[in-house]
């Protein structure tokens, strides 16, 4: 049976880190991988009678990092049972941990260092409510701070030095 972790991410290449040292830890075992991005939704009707979470995440989403995912999913395929990404759209902790819940989530791993980056009004950092859960969270450390000529490519994911 598969082992269902959960990783935020702001969408860059560089947050794909934390997923390289999480599958390294977990070397062997099959997983299923649920990455996450926060947001509040609009509180305009209309917006929400129209919303769809499955547009929202594709519109968050560049080119280059759907490309870093699929490399991921392909470099990982015999560890990677599922690989799915999700939108917690809650404003407490409780609805953090319901949402756990319904993901059947055993394990958090989230960035020792890295800030995840807001990118507009709307979203939000979930670390907090990582850090705060009733689940254990592993944290993944790497040196973010490296001298990278790619930085935001592809080639920046392959740059880092096993992240652990």
């Amino acid at each position: 049976m598969a082992k269902t972790i959960l990783i935020p991410t702001d969408f860059t290449i560089e947050s794909l880190n934390t997923v390289k040292g999480a599958l390294r830890q977990l070397e062997g075992e099959k997983v299923d991988l649920v990455l996450v991005y926060s947001a509040h939704l609009t509180d305009c009707i209309t917006d929400l009678l129209f919303f769809s979470k499955r547009k929202y995440l594709d519109e968050q989403q560049n080119a280059k990092f759907k490309e870093a995912c699929e490399i991921l999913k392909n470099k990982y395929a015999s560890q990677l049972n599922s690989f799915c990404l999700d939108l917690f759209t809650g404003i407490n902790q409780n609805a953090f941990e319901n949402f756990l819940l319904g993901k059947k989530v055993e394990t958090i791993f989230i960035p020792k260092s890295y800030r995840m980056k807001l990118t507009n009004k709307w979203c939000f950092d979930l670390l907090p409510y990582c850090r705060k859960c009733s689940l254990q969270y592993v944290e993944i450390d790497w040196n973010e701070n490296r001298n990278v000529p790619d930085q935001g490519s592809i080639a920046e994911l392959f740059l880092v030095p096993n992240p652990m």
